[in-house]
């Protein structure tokens, strides 16, 4: 079977039942580990369909087209950076606990970085508009990618070690059982593009 369809199809329907499962602004407001969740079904269903992948722990940032310029000019002094420059992303000075994971964690898939929960860090209305999942190509370093976003926003990802194992949190456990729906949309789909 194509990876390429496989991902078109995971794409499509993890977020689906990530936001079936969980209202998007309370997994907003309350730093859930949805990426926790949406990881865990990404990674059972491309095991299903014979892909291997491994989880990614990041700290995720994204930031408006102000805050990208503010940035290249030589920010980050946060006195000078103009009032609607915004950025929002993962704090590793959180501490950790079940309810919220102070990372972000994605898959890693043949040098690809895929984040099937990226629409978490939206903000439409300061400017940063970042699509439901992202798929983007990695590179060595700390900041293993970044992707330019819609009206000029970006966003990066960097390799990070967290305190808290995220396969010992609940949204890690729960998740598996939620695999099941995600793959029988997945067949059907990949099925029915036969």
């Amino acid at each position: 079977m194509d990876v390429n369809a496989i991902l078109d199809a995971l794409r499509e329907e993890v977020p689906v039942e990530l936001y079936q499962r969980n209202e998007y602004d309370v997994l907003r407001e309350q730093k859930r580990g949805s990426c926790v969740q949406a990881t865990r079904m990404g990674i059972e269903a491309l095991r299903y369909f014979g892909v291997t992948a491994k989880p990614l722990v990041t700290l995720m940032g994204v930031g408006n087209a102000a805050w990208c310029e503010w940035m290249e000019a030589g920010g980050p002094n946060v006195s000078d950076m103009p009032e609607d420059a915004w950025a929002v992303g993962t704090d590793p000075t959180e501490r950790p606990n079940d309810r919220g994971y102070p990372a972000h964690l994605v898959i890693e898939i043949d040098g690809h970085l895929l984040d099937l929960d990226a629409m978490i860090s939206a903000r439409p209305e300061r400017g940063i508009h970042v699509p439901p999942t992202l798929l983007i190509p990695m590179r060595d370093g700390d900041v293993v990618a970044t992707q330019p976003l819609a009206e000029g926003g970006l966003a990066f990802y960097k390799r990070h070690t967290p305190k808290l194992n995220f396969r010992e949190m609940g949204a890690w456990r729960d998740s598996q059982k939620w695999t099941g729906p995600v793959i029988r949309r997945m067949r059907e789909r990949l099925n029915h593009a036969a």
